[in-house]
């Protein structure tokens, strides 16, 4: 998918994946909800597309990568990445939390 100018949080994770299902995914959609249109969440099955995780050297689910508007790695996480974690690199890249309520 092309860069839109958006932060891009791309999670990577296999159907097998336990810490994915019970840890990792409440973790991302509480990321969405607090970023909301601010980001994008791009989610890649690791077993349906080999090719992104050669692309991005991903050795274990979940793993998370973090991505500039125009497309960069800004940053990685191998294995569960908290919410609280995710959120402080995307401030670092300039996303803005969406005003409450």
């Amino acid at each position: 998918t092309a860069p839109d100018g958006r932060p891009s949080l791309v999670v990577f994770s296999t159907p097998s994946c336990t810490v994915c299902r019970t840890e990792q995914y409440p973790a991302i959609e509480a990321v969405e909800a607090r970023f909301g249109s601010a980001l994008r969440v791009l989610r890649v099955d690791l077993s349906r597309e080999p090719g992104a995780a050669a692309a991005f050297k991903v050795l274990t689910a979940p793993s998370t990568a973090l991505l500039t508007g125009d497309g960069r790695v800004d940053s990685f996480n191998h294995g569960f990445a908290p919410a609280d974690r995710l959120s402080a690199q995307l401030s670092a890249l300039g996303a803005s939390p969406v005003s409450p309520g």
